[in-house]
């Protein structure tokens, strides 16, 4: 059986303390995504690099906020790495702050629930 892969499409990655999350059930059933994907909307995605910069740090400034700096069965949030390309991203801290360039592969979380 072969799965459809979706388009790439930038978002944000949440980083957290633990790469395999606890319980994994929670995480089979809601999806990986639901903990450590969060959406950028493309009005911000075509502003200038600054601009672009500024709206993501507010972005993630409200995430972190809003999720009370957990990503439950993964753990506290450690920062956000803005995916741009599927090989490239830009780290950002829990603040907000743009830290630096990521090059290279970013992890990508699955989970497949099955019974046999």
């Amino acid at each position: 059986m072969s799965h459809a892969v979706a388009p790439f499409r930038p978002h944000l990655r949440v980083l957290t303390e633990r790469s395999v999350p606890e319980p994994i059930f929670v995480v089979a059933w809601t999806g990986v995504d639901f903990w450590l994907r969060v959406d950028v909307p493309t009005e911000v995605l075509i502003k200038s690099p600054g601009q672009k910069l500024r709206e993501v740090g507010r972005i993630v400034r409200a995430h972190y906020e809003q999720r009370k700096g957990s990503a439950l069965p993964f753990g506290r949030i450690t920062g956000y790495l803005l995916r741009t390309l599927p090989d490239r991203a830009i780290r950002f801290s829990t603040e907000g702050v743009a830290e630096g360039v990521h090059l290279g592969w970013v992890p990508q979380g699955q989970v497949v629930l099955g019974l046999r």
